[in-house]
C-alpha cells in the first residue's frame, strides 16, 4: 500500500492531465479515433499460460516509486533486447512520467525491441486515459484497486475490453472484485503478503476452472527461490510480477537470469 501522501500527489497530478486533455478534445471524438487505431497486439494472458515462456512479469520503469533517485543511463529498449533472450513472458512498462521515470513512447519501443507482451503501467484515474493507452499499442493495462474503487474497476475493464486490451486488475481483496466479469479480464495481481485470503475465495476457485484456460493469479513478489516456486505452485499459482525496485539491484540482469536458470531450468532457449 502506498502512503496517503503519495496517493493523494499521484491522484492530483493524474486529474490535472486528465482535465488538460479534455479540454484540447471532446471524448467522444477521442473514443471514435481510438477505435480506427490499429496496433499489433499480443495477448499477455496467452503468453503467462505458454508452457514455452517463463511466467514472470517484468517492471520497466526509471524511477522506484517508494524511493528516491532514478536509473542513470536507463535504456528500455537495450534492457528489453537482453530480457527476451531469456525468454520472458510479459513486461509491464511505465508510462507515467512524474513517479516513475516512463515515457508513453516507451511502450512501442520495447514492443520493437522484442516480440513480446506489453502491459502499460500508468494510474488510472479516468476513462480518457484508457483510449490514451489503445493509442500508445499497449496490449494490456493494469488497474489499481488503490486508486480505483470495485465500480469504477468493472467500467474501466470493459472499456480496455471493448478497445481490444487485456485489463489486469492489482488487489488487496477479491471483494473489490465483484463488479468484474473474470472472463474479460487478463489476470489478477496480488501482494505476496495477502495471499492466503485470495486461495480461499470462491473468486479464486472460479478463475482456476475458467475455459478454454485458467485466468492467471500473478503474485508480486521480489526475487524467487526454488523452495517459494514449489510453494506457490502447491497452491496452484505459477505467475509472478517482480517489484518495481528489480533494476535497482547490483548486477540486475545477471540476478535474474540466474533465478530463471534456477526455478525454470526447462524453459530456456
Amino acid at each position: 500500500m502506498l502512503k496517503k501522501k503519495l496517493q493523494d500527489a499521484i491522484v492530483k497530478l493524474k486529474l490535472k492531465e486528465v482535465t488538460q486533455i479534455k479540454k484540447k478534445f471532446e471524448i467522444g471524438l477521442i473514443r471514435n479515433a481510438v477505435f480506427s487505431v490499429g496496433t499489433d497486439f499480443n495477448s499477455a494472458q496467452v503468453t503467462l499460460n505458454n508452457s514455452k515462456t517463463i511466467p514472470v512479469i517484468v517492471p520497466l520503469q526509471r524511477k522506484y516509486l517508494t524511493g528516491n533517485g532514478e536509473i542513470e543511463n536507463y535504456e528500455p529498449f537495450k534492457i528489453t533486447r537482453s530480457l527476451s533472450k531469456m525468454n520472458l513472458a510479459v513486461f509491464l512498462v511505465a508510462s507515467d512520467r512524474e513517479f516513475m521515470g516512463g515515457d508513453p513512447a516507451h511502450i512501442k519501443l520495447v514492443k520493437t525491441g522484442a516480440e513480446i507482451s506489453v502491459i502499460q503501467h500508468d494510474f488510472f484515474i479516468d476513462e480518457v486515459q484508457i483510449y490514451q493507452a489503445k493509442s500508445y499499442g499497449s496490449d494490456g493495462i493494469l488497474l489499481d484497486s488503490e486508486f480505483l474503487d470495485s465500480k469504477k474497476l468493472g467500467l474501466f475493464s470493459e472499456v480496455a475490453f471493448q478497445l481490444g486490451m487485456e485489463p489486469f486488475i492489482k488487489i488487496d481483496s477479491t471483494t473489490e472484485l465483484e463488479n468484474i466479469d473474470h472472463e474479460i479480464i487478463g489476470g489478477v495481481v496480488i501482494e505476496k503478503e495477502g495471499i492466503s485470503g485470495v486461495l480461499k475465495s470462491e473468486f479464486y476457485r472460479r478463475m482456476k476452472e475458467a475455459k478454454p484456460s485458467p485466468l492467471p493469479v500473478i503474485v508480486r513478489t521480489p526475487w524467487l527461490s526454488p523452495r517459494e516456486i514449489d510453494y506457490f505452485r502447491d497452491q496452484g499459482i505459477h505467475h509472478f510480477l517482480l517489484n518495481d525496485d528489480w533494476l535497482w539491484q547490483p548486477n540486475a540482469l545477471k540476478v535474474l537470469e540466474r533465478m530463471i536458470q534456477n526455478n525454470w531450468p526447462d524453459r530456456q532457449l
